[in-house]
């Protein structure tokens, strides 16, 4: 059996509260594979103090935080896949995605008529 993690046990994990590498122990010890997922990389990282993370989503939280705006966890994370790979970031919000190196596709929210 796979268990996914939410992002606060893995954290916990780390700092030792909470009783969480013990609970990490038991689980593993019951055959149960645990699993974490790309948002869950992200949150680690983006808990780590700016300047000492080499992970994109995180860079590019704190860059715009620094900016005053607050970007989510999920724009971030498909900026930073699209990053890593080299990619085009399709998208009609181009305001969800200010990062100067993404190379984005814009396209119109709504299809123009032929009237």
């Amino acid at each position: 059996m796979t268990y996914l993690l939410d992002s606060s046990v893995p954290i916990d994990a780390l700092n030792n509260r909470n009783g969480r590498p013990e609970l990490l122990s038991q689980l593993s010890q019951q055959n149960i594979l645990l699993a974490c997922c790309a948002v869950n990389v992200t949150e680690l990282h983006m808990g780590i103090r700016h300047g000492k993370s080499a992970n994109l989503p995180a860079i590019y939280s704190a860059n715009s935080e620094r900016q005053g705006k607050t970007l989510g966890i999920a724009d971030v994370t498909i900026a930073a896949a699209a990053m890593t790979h080299n990619l085009a970031l399709v998208t009609d919000n181009s305001k969800h995605f200010p990062m100067p190196d993404l190379k984005l596709f814009q396209f119109s929210a709504r299809p123009e008529s032929n009237s």
